[in-house]
């Protein structure tokens, strides 16, 4: 009896276990759509939070960006791009995007819609318009807007007849405030999107489109026209460098409120990168890279990276999707739980294994899903069909688990060696005039005193100084400020993540190291000094007095005991600004020094 007990309670907590990891498919906004949507759509959910599909918008002018990512990465995007909003340039579009569908791949459509009844083109995309005249009969506004919108569902049509679904993303950039439709704020937005959404699909049939709201940068609730009208929500900015714009991704799934529609950086300047979009839980559905100067101006090395990256999805990766995707619609895909094993350890109810917290470590990677099924593996050099696979953590990858269930229907769980490589915390460590070490990264000393600056760790990595005039890269250095100024030590750790530390010096008395030539009983002379050769005269001189000099970065260049009133120095420095320092007796003095 006890034994029954038992194995209830593990087949209840298994099942628990599966609904938290299952994937909850929603059903396309459009009633009754094509197989190839809803093949399309099931596969981005698959994928999503898993991968991030590549994208790349086309233009049919300037230099073939589909043809330089090619050159440069070996690879083609598994999304193309294009754009409505040259009539002339539709017919040429079109047909390459259908094309680019049959050839495995995906396409995406947006519309530069010139404001109606000013004409086509960026610039009248950005004219202001009363957009309550768009729904006037008679009126010029509202002449254009619904020929115009005939004309796209038109083409859109094309798409559909030839039995290819397309990620179809009007009005975009949305509550930007720059295109004519997001002038007069989210009400008349919101008017404007079922009208198209209705036109498109109930009176045109158009039932081969999934329906992408695009937001700006500043994702914003009140312009979401609800569920029943959008499938996919994304974001877009320009100008913050591959960063992974997590908070961006955040607020956009706060309005989503569901974990199972995909969201897209549908516009970039540069692909966020892939590596932080993992730790940082910002898994793009896609993103994709603007045309010409924008794909142009990317760093080819980083490119190449991001395109060759186990966690972007290729053109060449694409299965083929409305066949793999296109299961009868009473099959249910079932749930995977990832669990690894990592060495002699014990299970892990996880997907993730770090590379350099477990190097070469032996991994089990055992993916649990109910029912009969059939399993296939791909990535990390595995190529199987069991449903358990051992992998030794020797680099960054990713493994692909993917089950098809007994009626046809297929779940993916992907399980990635992945960069836990984190910046290692500088400890800041000084002295001041050989005094006793000190753990702050913040110093008042006198003019002329000397800092000694030792961060830590003491082992391991490099370290690159700047500031203050420091050009090193010494863990230690000593140097003698003229003026209050900020070291700044740059350690980079075993696994290549940089750290920064920045030191504050205060110089009290500054006005101590001056360019005059005489200060109190001293006087050195000439100064500038001629080929480093000058003279100091001390008119109470103690015993052994001590003359050290140090150039800017606080190294000691020169060193000697006077032992008279007046000594001629012949030092050999070459050309630049140094800091005498003489002791005599008790006291302590301090000069610039020029050499020329």
């Amino acid at each position: 009896m006890r034994t029954k007990i038992i194995s209830v309670i593990i087949c209840i907590l298994m099942m628990l276990s599966l609904n938290t990891y299952a994937k909850n498919l929603d059903t396309l906004c459009t009633p009754n759509p094509s197989k190839e949507a809803i093949a399309l759509f099931r596969y981005l959910q698959d994928m999503y939070g898993e991968k991030t599909l590549a994208g790349q918008m086309w233009v049919p002018w300037g230099n073939d960006g589909l043809d330089y990512i090619e050159t440069i990465t070996g690879k083609l995007p598994a999304i193309m791009g294009i754009d409505f909003i040259t009539e002339s340039d539709n017919p040429n579009g079109v047909q390459k995007a259908i094309n680019w569908w049959k050839n495995g791949g995906i396409t995406t459509a947006m519309w530069h819609w010139g404001a109606p009844g000013v004409g086509e083109g960026y610039d009248n995309s950005k004219a202001t318009i009363k957009i309550d005249s768009c729904f006037v009969p008679g009126t010029k506004a509202y002449i254009a807007f619904w020929a115009e919108l005939k004309t796209k569902a038109d083409w859109l049509q094309k798409f559909r007849d030839a039995h290819v679904p397309v990620l179809w993303r009007p009005f975009h950039e949305l509550n930007g405030g720059w295109f004519w439709w997001s002038k007069e704020g989210a009400v008349k937005f919101k008017k404007l999107w079922t009208t198209m959404f209705n036109y498109f699909v109930h009176d045109r049939g158009l039932n081969n489109l999934i329906w992408v709201l695009c937001y700006d940068g500043s994702p914003d609730k009140t312009w979401y026209p609800g569920k029943q009208y959008v499938d996919i929500v994304g974001a877009d900015t320009y100008g913050v460098g591959s960063t992974p714009q997590t908070f961006m991704f955040n607020q956009v799934k706060k309005i989503v409120g569901n974990d199972s529609v995909p969201i897209a950086y549908h516009e970039c300047g540069v692909p966020p990168d892939p590596d932080l979009c993992f730790v940082e839980g910002a898994m793009w559905s896609w993103w994709m890279e603007w045309h010409t100067d924008y794909l142009f101006g990317v760093n080819q090395t980083y490119l190449n990276k991001v395109y060759n990256h186990n966690l972007v999805i290729t053109l060449d990766e694409l299965p083929k999707i409305d066949s793999v995707y296109g299961w009868d619609s009473t099959c249910i895909p079932t749930a995977i739980i990832p669990n690894i094993k990592i060495g002699s350890g014990s299970w892990q109810q996880t997907s993730k294994v770090g590379k350099y917290n477990n190097p070469d470590s032996t991994v089990i990677l055992s993916p649990v899903a109910s029912g009969i099924g059939k399993w296939r593996w791909s990535g990390c050099g595995i190529s199987d069909t069991a449903r358990e696979q051992t992998i030794v953590v020797t680099d960054f990858c990713t493994a692909t688990a993917t089950f098809v269930n007994e009626c046809g229907a297929t779940s993916t769980q992907t399980f990635n060696v992945y960069n836990d490589c984190t910046p290692t915390t500088i400890i800041p460590h000084l002295k001041v005039d050989g005094g006793n070490w000190i753990d702050t990264s913040r110093v008042t000393i006198n003019s002329g005193s000397s800092v000694t600056l030792r961060p830590q760790p003491d082992t391991g990595g490099s370290w690159k100084w700047s500031g203050c005039g420091i050009t090193d890269s010494l863990r230690e250095l000593t140097i003698i400020p003229i003026n209050s100024c900020n070291p700044v030590a740059a350690y980079t750790n075993f696994c290549g993540k940089i750290s920064i530390l920045t030191f504050r010096i205060i110089v009290s008395n500054g006005t101590e190291i001056s360019n005059t030539s005489e200060i109190s009983n001293i006087i050195i002379y000439p100064n500038p000094a001629n080929e480093g050769v000058f003279r100091i005269k001390i008119t109470n001189l103690s015993n052994r007095s001590q003359l050290k000099i140090f150039d800017v970065q606080g190294r000691l260049r020169y060193y000697s005991f006077l032992t008279k009133t007046e000594t001629e120095i012949n030092t050999g420095l070459t050309n630049g600004i140094y800091i005498i320092k003489i002791i005599n007796g008790q006291n302590s003095f301090n000069k610039k020094l020029v050499v020329k």
